[in-house]
């Protein structure tokens, strides 16, 4: 049903036109009954009927409606109706004083501040059921009053009492976080996005490596100024400093301690430190006499987190959930700022000082003043996360497996996971196309992931419960795969059947689609991961590693099979000697063949023998149909991009003593078949 929905902005602009056609009006500001476009994209219940027509289809039934007129309309308003009241009664709902909290409330609190003219200046509000919902859920006030709404939100037939106050206290307001937030959308022109809020119109965007060169940069400058992070909740703002302090590391031979201070957990005397009383004449009194008067002075004691003032190595100081800190623990960390100083402290002049926070559209948090934002002259960067970087965080040493007692040198992400956010990442740059993106100098970043980050702090406050679930962000999928690693490696029967072929970093995801052809397993599996990351991710990821554990059979794992294609051409490999696969099936294999090419040059183990097997694979899964043409091509291109130049070009080089015979025969092959990407792999 999912596929079939409309875009709403289109949908909102043709009913427009028939309102108005209908009414005689020059046309009104229509807008479905949701309080944010992320809510408008979710809530099913909420989509009138039209809008799960083929989009032709509806198109023809609007124009039908404006040929004929009102009677159409009214059919087409009914149908409206009928599928919007199918979510009204969605989750538990409580009367507090005027108004419902719960689930679903801000829809009927909305209804009867737009009915009081609460609505925000320049938004006009429309509900097809405003006075349904009146008359339902406000029967003491509405229910036999004969009031009419207007679609305009004009009241008739209603006499105010004087006696009875209609219109909510402020305090009243405040108390239904659906109306605050709704009201606080509907006044800024913010659509959540991964993106800096409209008004940081002026800032800087980077991607991860984009930012971790710049930290780096600012490391090295002779000067020590400050740097400030911005960017949504957990997309690694955190493990970007550490990776930035390793590299500052790297090059100077040297450890780089990093001191992370979350601002938002201190007091201001953990700042400026705790007075102290000081005899001025030596005395070591510690219960003063009347004659100790004014011969004491105070001074502060500096917390013992921050470095010795001599102390001689290079270092940082993070100052995490800044902006969530009370505001006079900020101006406690003002002076730091600025001077490097707190009272007679100083911070050795090793350290830099590096500060990291939350955009206001992630939810409570304390603005920045001129005088404290000036303070980070190093730069302000607003951070926006990216599939193909967290990929490749996800196959480095900074992923392998770090439990509390133990550790290990294995990956705990399954290569099923970083398939799908590539699937992913690519539908959805073809379905949004410039609308999920921003141009920041030129560049441009991807600010909208369907699964990969889907958070909306705006969306979760307009329930009047804020966030109650697990939910799609990087942090997120990554403690969801920690866990789910634990229960696999614990699992000895499982483990049992891992061949020791495997590459020893993969030992225990490479069981993941095997776990999941086990019906209790897997149900396991999908609790575990949808309490930490929400059931509609987690159901798109298990239904898309379902398709793939296809692959899982007596002749192996994928994991193997895909092994097979370099160091056994003679064992069993994936897409052949089975049905062919759907799209997303062939783009999943694909992705980890890709990965494993990547794991072999990355472990200088791709030698010429395994470069024939990949191509002598490509040529066989083209021959038995297996995959397309394109998407062949799209996988060896992006092979040749990452590992042409410096790798595949020596091994397949006729200066190669071992390319002779066979070898000769399979690139002449690929080369005669893939023309562009033959003569590519000769020239590169």
């Amino acid at each position: 049903m999912k596929n079939l929905l409309l875009d709403f902005e289109e949908f909102n602009r043709r009913f427009r036109i028939v309102e108005a056609a209908s009414s005689g009006s020059t046309g009104t500001a229509c807008m479905i009954a949701a309080s944010n476009e992320s809510e408008k994209a979710a809530q099913e219940m909420f989509i009138c009927e039209a809008s799960m027509m083929d989009p032709k289809k509806l198109n023809a039934l609007l124009d039908s409606i404006m040929a004929k007129g009102k009677g159409q309309l009214a059919a087409f308003d009914n149908a409206w109706k009928k599928r919007m009241s199918l979510g009204l009664d969605k989750g538990p709902l409580t009367k507090k004083g005027n108004w419902y909290v719960g689930e679903g409330a801000w829809r009927i609190n909305s209804c009867k501040a737009n009915h009081l003219g609460m609505t925000p200046k320049g938004v006009q509000y429309w509900d097809p059921m405003q006075q349904e919902l009146l008359e339902k859920y406000f029967e003491e006030d509405y229910g036999k009053s004969g009031v009419t709404v207007s679609p305009s939100g004009e009241l008739k037939g209603l006499e105010v009492d004087q006696d009875k106050e209609m219109v909510p206290r402020e305090d009243e307001l405040v108390t239904t976080e659906s109306l605050k937030y709704l009201k606080k959308m509907y006044e800024s022109d913010d659509e959540f996005t991964l993106g800096p809020p409209t008004a940081a119109k002026n800032a800087v965007v980077l991607d991860p490596n984009e930012l971790i060169e710049q930290l780096v940069d600012n490391f090295f400058l002779d000067t020590r100024s400050n740097v400030m992070i911005w960017g949504a909740p957990g997309i690694g703002k955190t493990e970007l400093v550490k990776s930035a302090a390793a590299v500052a590391a790297k090059r100077l031979g040297q450890d780089i301690p990093v001191t992370i201070i979350t601002l938002a957990t201190k007091a201001a005397y953990d700042i400026s430190g705790i007075p102290l009383l000081f005899s001025k004449s030596g005395s070591e009194q510690t219960v003063l006499s009347s004659e100790m008067k004014g011969k004491v002075g105070m001074d502060f004691a500096y917390p013992a987190w921050l470095p010795d003032p001599d102390d001689p190595r290079d270092g940082i100081l993070f100052f995490d959930e800044v902006n969530r800190a009370e505001v006079d623990v900020m101006g406690a960390a003002l002076s730091l700022l600025l001077e490097r100083k707190s009272g007679d402290y100083t911070i050795p002049n090793g350290y830099r000082i590096w500060g990291a926070g939350n955009r206001d559209m992630d939810g409570p948090v304390k603005p920045f003043e001129a005088a404290f934002a000036s303070r980070f002259l190093g730069g302000h960067f607003h951070l926006v996360p990216t599939v193909a970087i967290w990929t490749e965080w996800a196959r480095t040493d900074k992923a392998f497996f770090k439990g509390m007692t133990t550790s290990a040198n294995e990956w705990y992400i399954p290569d099923e996971l970083l398939s799908f956010f590539k699937l992913k990442d690519v539908i959805g740059a073809s379905k949004e196309g410039s609308s999920g993106t921003i141009t920041n100098i030129g560049r441009q970043y991807r600010v909208k992931f369907n699964y990969f980050y889907s958070w909306d702090a705006a969306a979760a406050a307009a329930t009047g419960g804020g966030q109650m679930s697990g939910f799609p962000i990087p942090r997120t999928w990554a403690k969801a795969c920690e866990t789910v690693y634990q229960k696999l490696k614990a699992d000895k029967q499982l483990m049992s059947q891992v061949s020791p072929d495997i590459d020893p970093r993969k030992r225990v995801i490479s069981m993941f689609g095997t776990a999941l052809l086990d019906r209790t397993t897997a149900l396991d599996i999908t609790i575990k991961m949808s309490a930490i990351v929400g059931i509609e991710a987690i159901d798109a990821f298990i239904q898309y590693s379902r398709q793939l554990a296809r692959l899982n059979d007596s002749n192996g794992t994928l994991v193997e099979k895909i092994e097979n294609i370099f160091n056994n051409p003679k064992g069993p490999r994936p897409l052949l000697d089975i049905p062919k696969l759907g799209a997303d099936e062939v783009f999943g294999v694909l992705n980890a063949v890709e990965g494993a090419f990547d794991g072999l040059v990355d472990q200088n183990k791709l030698k010429t023998p395994e470069l024939m097997n990949w191509i002598a694979y490509i040529l066989k899964v083209e021959d038995d149909k297996k995959a397309t043409r394109g998407e062949i091509t799209q996988h060896v291109s992006v092979i040749l991009t990452k590992h042409g130049r410096e790798i595949i070009r020596p091994l397949a080089s006729k200066q190669n003593p071992e390319i002779k015979g066979e070898y000769l025969q399979i690139i002449a092959a690929f080369s005669s078949r893939w023309k562009d990407l033959g003569d590519a792999l000769r020239n590169l």
